[in-house]
């Protein structure tokens, strides 16, 4: 998305200033109109960080105070939106680093409209809309990216992610209230779960596992931390649900299916009518695993055990 030259630009005032948030702002034009108090701004099109954007607004101006009075609770008011900038501005370069791994044939769009009142960004409303279509990270191919969120008062919500791939789709809703560190979410997916793992979480530890003709079937929801929360967390997810896997292969072995119902928070983790299926037959698990109790499980195989070969390290084991 960007040259290389504006990536070392970016880095080095990054590295100078880290808390400053860095913003390229391209070929902008808007029609703005004023009038008395009332503030509209008719299609500022431009490109925002590599992003096209389209933004309209309706906005009340705050009016100029007449006593000293009001005029420093004018200037507490400031200082508490640019308190809520900061909290935003945090969340807007997440964002923007996130898209930065992407490589994009054409610019992604984002459609904007704020209305409100000026004097107060908690009352402010926002939508947003972003689309990207036909773009990679790494060798994930995806075919489309749309992403509907609201700010009001205090909470982004999303109101729906679609991710498009050849496998199938994610679909997903999540939650941020304004000073928390923790995200509510729920997501179902038939996309190619492996790859999208590293795109979304940034984690390889299914790359091993390679679907066929269907990605697999994935209901989860629950609350994701992170920032210095998740950092303090051995698990930063407090999170429920359920997974079906048709045919996959992993390290050379082929398996039909697998199925299961799963948790996992900060206390441990558990899996529920887990069934492994194999040509030979199959292997079922009910597992817990506890930070203080420990782990307690109970395993049926009723399938030839040297399909877990490949999957121990261990020789003695093997």
């Amino acid at each position: 998305m960007r040259s290389e030259r504006e990536q070392k630009i970016r880095s080095v005032i990054r590295q100078s200033q880290p808390d400053l948030t860095v913003i390229e702002l391209r070929d902008f034009s808007a029609r703005v109109f004023l009038r008395d108090q009332h503030l509209e701004v008719a299609h500022a099109t431009g490109e925002l960080a590599g992003i096209r954007i389209d933004l309209t607004a309706d906005l009340t101006l705050s009016k100029t105070p007449d006593s000293e009075e009001k005029r420093k609770a004018q200037r507490e008011a400031a200082m508490r939106r640019l308190e809520v900038m900061r909290d935003y501005r945090s969340q807007i370069q997440l964002a923007l680093d996130w898209l930065a791994r992407f490589e994009f044939q054409t610019p992604p769009t984002l459609v904007a409209h704020a209305r409100g009142a000026t004097q107060s960004l908690e009352a402010l409303e926002v939508d947003l809309r972003f689309t990207a279509r036909d773009f990679a990270y790494r060798s994930y191919q995806c075919r489309e990216l749309l992403a509907e969120v609201t700010l009001a008062g205090g909470v982004v919500d999303l109101r729906r992610l679609r991710l498009a791939d050849a496998l199938g789709s994610l679909d997903a809703m999540a939650t941020w209230r304004r000073g928390e560190e923790a995200v509510d979410f729920r997501l179902t997916s038939n996309a190619d779960l492996t790859t999208a793992a590293d795109v979304l979480l940034s984690t390889d530890a299914l790359r091993e596992v390679v679907f066929y003709d269907q990605g697999p079937s994935l209901a989860l929801e629950g609350r994701w931390f992170y920032g210095t929360t998740g950092k303090a967390m051995k698990r930063p997810l407090d999170a429920r649900g359920e997974i079906h896997c048709p045919r996959f292969t992993s390290r050379g072995e082929v398996f039909e299916g697998l199925s299961a119902s799963f948790g996992v928070n900060a206390e441990g983790l558990y899996v529920r009518d887990g069934v492994l299926r194999h040509r030979t037959g199959s292997a079922n698990l009910q597992l817990l695993l506890h930070e203080t109790q420990g782990l307690r499980y109970r395993a049926t195989l009723k399938m030839d055990p040297s399909a877990f070969k490949p999957f121990i390290a261990r020789e003695q084991t093997r």
